[in-house]
């Protein structure tokens, strides 16, 4: 039940956040990040941040209730952030970050379709706009904020390796234009940050020293790590752990729990045949339990099975 050490840690110096996205609620698969996060803050009496991640108003868009949702879901664990976060509320930061980038020359407008820019990335060849001026690519930037471009029309890409062994890490798109209204600020932004740019972002700015996340997210780090190169960042200790399958569940999909919703086939997110953590909580589910369930799981990159069987049983 012992939980591994985290490397390069200083008791009282050690910043943890948990970001959540909040286009639906909580769920059991959430819990690992948030006590996992918990407990690390305790043994080395640190600091935990909660960050809303709320910067896709277009396919992960968030629900204006789950904000609250999710406050509660913490609160009810027992955790307890030293700050609470919201990306939407940070985008002007995230433009004179992505100026700065120009300016290094680590990031440049692409004006490619998206098929063209697939095969570029896919060929491993760099797209004609690479190495245009940077004068260029801040002038187009600008446009871009100022509403000049529809969606689709350019993005701002971040410069990595053309030649990377993984597709998905060459030149990636840092910020591109979203027309659409986001639930909490509105039609105030044209454009906006990608989750590993807002994240990579505001994980230096607010200090953060270690990163837990899943194995299948080291593309994210590699990512990030070029961002953080060209500003002169140091990237935080990260540690990964493998994937959890819950047998009686299969893969949860909020969407496809929303339709089900919507079907009538249960009464709402909080029904207590949901691994929500609303119905958790409603099925009298202690938040102790959970947090054992959860501890006993353990914590390294090899995949692990479990049974809500063995959650009842500690309950």
């Amino acid at each position: 039940k012992e939980l591994p050490e985290l490397s390069k840690t200083v008791a009282g110096k050690v910043v943890l956040r948990v970001a959540p996205n909040v286009n639906g609620p909580l769920h059991i698969g959430h819990a690992r990040l948030l006590i996992l996060n918990d407990e690390y803050k305790k043994r080395y009496r640190g600091k935990l941040i909660l960050r809303f991640d709320d910067t896709d108003p277009d396919v992960k868009r968030p629900m204006i209730e789950a904000y609250k949702w999710h406050l509660e879901d913490i609160k009810w664990l027992g955790i307890h952030p030293d700050v609470i976060a919201y990306a939407s509320d940070r985008i002007p930061i995230y433009y004179e970050y992505a100026e700065k980038l120009i300016k290094t020359g680590g990031a440049y407008t692409c004006s490619c379709s998206q098929e063209k820019a697939q095969e570029y990335r896919k060929r491993g060849t760099a797209c004609p706009h690479r190495e245009q001026p940077k004068e260029k690519s801040l002038r187009e930037f600008k446009d871009m904020i100022a509403g000049k471009y529809e969606k689709g029309d350019i993005v701002l890409k971040v410069k990595t390796n053309m030649k990377h062994p993984n597709p998905a890490v060459r030149d990636w798109v840092g910020l591109r234009v979203v027309r659409q209204a986001h639930p909490r600020v509105g039609s105030k932004y044209k454009v906006w940050p990608m989750l590993d740019f807002q994240s990579a972002v505001d994980d230096h700015l607010l200090g953060v020293t270690h990163i837990l996340r899943g194995k299948e997210l080291r593309p994210s780090t590699e990512r990030q790590e070029y961002l953080y190169k060209y500003l002169g960042w140091k990237y935080p200790g990260t540690k990964y752990w493998g994937r959890v399958a819950i047998e009686e569940l299969g893969k949860l999909s909020k969407t496809d729990l929303a339709k089900e919703i919507e079907a009538g086939k249960y009464k709402g997110w909080d029904d207590p045949k949901l691994p929500t953590l609303m119905g958790l909580r409603k099925k009298g589910i202690r938040p102790e339990a959970l947090r054992e369930f959860i501890i006993q799981m353990g914590f390294s990159e090899k995949d692990v099975k479990a049974s809500l069987k063995i959650l009842d049983a500690i309950n």
